[in-house]
């Protein structure tokens, strides 16, 4: 266990220096968001007043750095130099505006990279080493997460190992993006729920659940019900069937009272975005089959390509990882997790079906969000979707697999657990970012 987390965490460290800054999808906002809650501002109403610094520091390094027009090889060193020993203007503030989904995301999601920041600016470093040090504190945090699902004994370690190698998991995590906490506290719940016994004594447990549980419910509001596999389980201990009470209890109670924060804090998104929740909100109500057309426009045109996305597709749409290594990532991972769907026992099979109405209904959350928050009235197809939303609904499928009559066959099960398969995962994940990089901005 002890080298696979170094194995992630090296991994990660390298991914977070090598990767130039806001090359993940919206990083900049997850960072102004990030930025805030370093300055103990935890409020989410929208606009923001924020450094105007800060906004010209994403700025430069956007149009640097972009794939589009941005810095190739040669000139990486010299444009962190030169960001690095800009003199940014933090004596001004001026108004920021958030996506909406960004603005209302609570501050746990944030708390570790603020904290990276808030300590770059008290020993005074440049903007930029802060920015790197908020990435750092990610990846630390989701390495110890996932040192603790590996600890916890289920069977389906070589899954919660596979997912984290993913190249889009691995590059959210060597990110300010909020994927990188929600991505780890699933993997860590999953396992929590999935464990037939506790390593810890009955308070720390119940801590330790509770804590998760609230992570997950937090992170971001759509994976909550994943805390509901809990409440399917039949626990062999009272104690243990306590705790998944309480815990999911508090997961629940604690997005609907930032929900409520936020309602009466919020303003709805940039006037000029051509998008109106409270319209979209009332066509879906008076037209609920332009909905319905506009998910199966999604599952028809847009899921094959979210798929491939979900693991071959880093930041920006022409950094990408190539078609071919995306697809071993894919049918490598659909492997594990069917193998690893043997190592269930029967008490936590009965969780499959569970399991697959959850992400089911995950799904539809995140649809029925985007396409109130994010897509403009009267459009015809579903915007804003991204393979990565599936990221933290993954450690779901072995148990979704281990349903009567799909289970991986001996021979398969076997193989991968076989000394030398255990390195094909982080050597596909790590050959498919670091090519991306490279690639793109090392290499040419």
């Amino acid at each position: 266990m002890q080298w696979r987390v170094l194995a992630l965490a090296l991994s990660g460290f390298a991914v977070a220096v090598l990767n130039p800054p806001f090359q993940v999808c919206d990083e900049s906002n997850h960072f102004f968001r990030a930025f805030q809650i370093s300055e103990g501002n935890f409020n989410p109403s929208n606009p923001q007043r924020l450094p105007r610094g800060l906004l010209e520091f994403s700025y430069q390094s956007l149009i640097q750095f972009h794939p589009l027009h941005g810095t190739r090889s040669g000139d990486i060193r010299g444009a962190l130099v030169e960001l690095a020993n800009e003199n940014w203007d933090f004596g001004t503030r001026v108004d920021a505006w958030f996506p909406m989904t960004t603005a209302v995301y609570s501050p746990t999601s944030y708390l570790f990279s603020a904290a990276g920041i808030w300590l770059g600016r008290f020993l005074e470093l440049s903007l930029l080493t802060q920015f790197y040090l908020g990435r750092l504190a990610n990846v630390l945090v989701g390495c110890l997460l996932l040192a603790f699902a590996l600890r916890l004994d289920h069977g389906i370690g070589r899954s919660f190992w596979t997912i984290a190698f993913i190249p889009v998991a691995l590059v959210q995590l060597a990110s300010f993006s909020a994927d990188a906490i929600a991505n780890a506290s699933a993997i860590a719940w999953v396992a929590w729920v999935t464990s037939r016994s506790r390593i810890l004594g009955l308070w720390p447990d119940r801590l330790v659940a509770t804590a998760l549980a609230i992570a997950v419910g937090l992170s971001k509001f759509a994976y909550a019900p994943m805390l509901l596999l809990a409440i399917a389980k039949r626990w062999h201990s009272r104690e243990r069937r306590d705790t998944a009470r309480i815990a999911v209890a508090s997961g629940l109670s604690a997005p609907l009272l930032w929900s409520l924060i936020c309602a009466s804090r919020f303003q709805v998104g940039r006037p000029d975005s051509g998008v109106d929740p409270s319209a979209q909100f009332a066509s879906v109500l008076s037209n609920p089959m332009r909905f319905l057309d506009s998910i199966g426009a999604f599952f028809v045109h847009v899921m094959p390509d979210a798929i491939i996305n979900m693991v071959g597709l880093l930041g920006w749409e022409n950094n990408a990882v190539p078609y071919p290594l995306a697809i071993c990532c894919l049918f490598w991972c659909v492997f594990i997790f069917w193998t690893d769907s043997r190592n269930l026992s029967a008490n936590e099979s009965r969780l499959a079906i569970p399991a697959i109405g959850i992400t089911g209904g995950i799904t539809s959350i995140v649809l029925g969000f985007l396409y109130v928050t994010w897509t403009p009235v009267g459009a015809q197809m579903i915007d804003g979707f991204h393979g990565r939303y599936w990221i933290p609904m993954l450690p779901l499928l072995p148990v979704a697999l281990s349903l009567g009559g799909i289970r991986g066959e001996q021979w398969s099960a076997q193989f991968a657990r076989h000394r030398c398969t255990t390195i094909i995962s982080p050597a596909l994940g790590i050959t498919a970012v670091f090519w991306a990089i490279f690639e793109r901005y090392h290499w040419l």
